[in-house]
């Protein structure tokens, strides 16, 4: 039962992942373009924060039935690898959680598409960023794991994904940078 769960909690890292940058895409389009917040970006939040919720309801799961978490929090705090997995992870996860349903719900209750935009670009841009350096730190500490455990080519595999969301975790960091200057600047002018 582990090995399923796990298997399906790293299936939907991907869903989420793939979600996540189209919400955070149609908010970039929305700021800079000033187009009307329509159903399709309510549907890519939306869909993100499904996503999440699965996400969550795994690692639930997963906290219970895991090996690498342990509630001894003498011996958790002490061993880096229980640490991660009982305390940063789940401490990370539930703070994008947060964020994409606290943007969510501003989102509905604001009436004009521009705040719209910048907000699912600040709420769903940081959950992103938050989930992108999670999968990033989780692929480290899955390495070592995995080598104990003799599955290199998963590991290499794991090492070569790390590396790709790295760099579009500082890409987007980049462009998130640049859109929120040139929304400040456009508000401070408007």
């Amino acid at each position: 039962m582990y090995n399923t769960i796990v298997i399906i909690h790293s299936l939907v890292r991907w869903l989420i992942l793939l979600f996540g940058i189209w919400a955070v895409i149609r908010a970039l389009m929305g700021v800079s373009g000033r187009s009307p917040y329509g159903a399709s970006d309510a549907k890519a939040g939306l869909f993100f924060m499904i996503f999440l919720d699965i996400q969550m309801l795994l690692g639930i799961i997963l906290l219970f039935i895991s090996p690498y978490v342990s509630f001894d929090m003498g011996t958790t705090m002490k061993t880096p690898g229980l640490r991660f997995f009982t305390v940063e992870h789940t401490l990370m996860a539930i703070i994008a959680i947060a964020f994409v349903h606290i943007g969510r719900s501003r989102i509905k209750k604001l009436g004009d598409d521009a705040k719209k935009h910048r907000t699912a670009l600040i709420f769903f841009g940081v959950a992103l960023l938050l989930i992108l350096l999670l999968c990033y730190v989780v692929m480290l500490v899955a390495i070592p794991i995995q080598r104990l455990l003799g599955i290199t080519g998963l590991a290499v595999v794991s090492r070569v994904v790390g590396v790709l969301l790295a760099a579009l975790a500082g890409s987007m960091a980049a462009s998130f940078i640049t859109a929120m200057s040139a929304s400040a600047a456009a508000w401070s002018m408007g």
